[in-house]
């Protein structure tokens, strides 16, 4: 019972999300990619800081502890973050579809990233996305 009622409810959500302009996309994203972060992954990102050596030694810690993440250095300031599968509970399991929402997921690393450096400390990007019909999820951290 609770299954159908999240997938009626999501279906609103969705339906709202497809009709909401760039400002108003941008601040619930923002909200919503804090919350998210704030449930795990950011505690994680700070807890591997705290112990790594270097960036090197943060972006080693980071792969071991997320096993679904590939996190490599391109350049001396930008890193890839690479999810071979989407990483959304709600798009694993079927509640949103639409690719708007991989921009929860975007705001998520940026906060978990500005958790560690500062605010503004760093620019994210997407690159691909598996919502939106790339194989995997990427993106790209430049360290300002």
């Amino acid at each position: 019972m609770a299954g159908s009622f999240l997938a009626h409810w999501f279906r609103g959500f969705e339906q709202a999300l497809s009709g909401m302009d760039g400002r108003s996309l941008d601040a619930l994203m923002t909200n919503c990619g804090r919350a998210c972060s704030e449930s795990y992954s950011r505690q994680v990102y700070a807890e591997q800081y705290r112990a790594a050596k270097d960036l090197d030694d943060y972006l080693d810690r980071l792969n071991r502890a997320f096993a679904d993440m590939a996190a490599r250095r391109v350049s001396a300031d930008e890193i890839e973050i690479v999810y071979a599968e989407c990483g959304c509970e709600l798009a694993r399991d079927g509640y949103v579809t639409d690719p708007r929402l991989c921009l929860c997921s975007l705001k998520s690393l940026q906060y978990n990233w500005e958790s560690v450096l500062g605010e503004n400390s760093v620019s994210c990007r997407m690159e691909e996305s598996i919502l939106r019909g790339d194989g995997r999820c990427r993106f790209t951290v430049k360290l300002l």
